[in-house]
């Protein structure tokens, strides 16, 4: 039995950062750390009244995992996700200019 109660750390408030920072020197904004929960790679958590958390032992058991993985293993967990291309009104219309002309330019 551990001496001190397991402290829960909450994700939205940045505790959890901060406690990974602190402690094991892994850098994580907050936004990221949800993001990393949605796709199953962050530290695992419970809902407290609607809130995510993370006890110490969860984040130090996720923090251990991560710093004991090559980084090789670490970029394949990561999936790259295509960005589209935004395109302005005046890009779209030289678009089609370009294709009405066959690409030549007057």
């Amino acid at each position: 039995m551990r001496a001190t109660a397991n402290k829960l750390y909450r994700r939205s408030t940045g505790e959890a950062s901060k406690y990974l920072k602190d402690m094991w020197g892994i850098v994580r904004a907050p936004a990221t750390m949800a993001g990393d929960a949605m796709e199953g790679r962050g530290p695992p958590y419970i809902l407290v009244g609607g809130r995510a958390c993370s006890t110490q032992d969860m984040l130090d058991t996720w923090a251990i995992e991560q710093l004991a993985a090559p980084p090789s293993a670490q970029a394949k967990k990561i999936k790259r996700t295509k960005r589209r291309k935004r395109t302005t009104g005046a890009t779209e219309k030289k678009q089609e200019a370009n294709a009405e002309t066959g690409g030549v330019v007057s």
